[in-house]
């Protein structure tokens, strides 16, 4: 199966979850470039604190997001430990 088809068969939220992870991917490579002292090594380079700054807040915001969405999905398929019967608690 390719990977185009792969992700066109996913919700819309799973899709734009996936991409908002790339791109924090790709930012978190920038940070850690920073944190090792890279940059002044680097052609083009350059330090801009507000970078820095946006990474944290969307940092944030990303891990909010998708723990709040993973709670969601858990409710909604009833797959949390409390959210069990009494007979299906005993069996696992």
């Amino acid at each position: 199966m390719a990977f185009l088809e792969w992700f066109k068969e996913r919700s819309h939220i799973s899709q734009t979850i996936f991409i908002v992870i790339i791109a924090y991917a790709v930012s978190s490579v920038v940070v850690l470039c920073l944190a090792l002292g890279i940059f002044p090594y680097l052609e083009h380079a350059y330090f801009n604190p507000q970078v820095c700054i946006a990474y944290a807040i969307i940092s944030f915001a990303l891990t909010a997001f998708i723990s709040a969405y993973h709670l969601s999905t858990m409710i909604r398929r009833k797959k949390r430990r409390c959210d069990l019967t009494d007979g299906r608690r005993n069996a696992a």
